[in-house]
């Protein structure tokens, strides 16, 4: 039976934008993704909602601050970010379809794709998440909305085969996703329809925001 992914609310850091690949797109872009490495957390851990009772949120906030303070008080506990990387033939799997978008000349439209892969050479990049993710027995929601949700936060030094790049935020939301295939390099499928999915290197210099949806043992966490 396929594993259907949970969501879990989450609150991005930052606001970043990427640049379209224009070469070959099976070389890498010369466009780099940066990321910042995130602060070791350690005091002790909250086994309960410390925010459970929040509910006075000043109207003076700015809209992004009001919508991540809401959410505080029924979002599950989130651990902090992972630090160790994923080697398993699972993760290796996903970033072999997420590459093959790539040398197989897929050129972007968020219209076409499905779980079973491009349509007529061509796909979005919410579709190829769920495409590559369908690979290995995990479904994957249809909205970045609600992708980014899935899975637990990566320190960006820990980014590793099959782990999701979000960035290009509006308020708390998402406007790219991305498919990690390996600690530097990543599949991306451009928002612009008719661009190719290309190869983009991945800089640990700025803010990011890494998912990673699957577990040591190869399932859904």
């Amino acid at each position: 039976m396929r594993q259907r992914a949970r969501p879990r609310p989450l609150c991005p850091s930052s606001d970043t934008t990427t640049a379209p690949a224009t070469q070959d797109p099976t070389t890498p872009s010369t466009t780099t993704l940066h990321t910042t490495a995130q602060p070791t957390e350690t005091a002790t851990l909250p086994s309960t909602n410390p925010y459970a009772s929040l509910t006075d949120i000043p109207s003076t906030l700015p809209t992004r601050i009001r919508e991540c303070v809401t959410k505080l008080s029924t979002a599950p506990y989130q651990q902090p970010p992972l630090t160790s990387t994923l080697t398993t033939s699972t993760a290796a799997t996903v970033a072999r379809y997420a590459t093959m978008l790539v040398s197989d000349r897929i050129t972007a439209d968020d219209t076409a794709g499905t779980v079973d892969g491009p349509q007529n050479g061509r796909i979005g990049q919410t579709q190829a998440v769920q495409y590559v993710f369908h690979r290995v027995g995990i479904t994957m929601p249809a909205t970045i909305a609600e992708q980014i949700t899935i899975g637990q936060r990566v320190a960006p030094t820990a980014i590793s085969p099959a782990d999701l790049i979000y960035s290009d935020f509006t308020g708390t939301q998402p406007r790219t996703v991305m498919i990690a295939i390996s600690a530097t390099l990543a599949t991306s499928v451009p928002t612009t329809r008719g661009q190719p999915v290309t190869l983009v290197t991945i800089s640990p210099t700025s803010s990011l925001v890494v998912k990673r949806v699957l577990s040591e043992g190869g399932t859904q966490r």
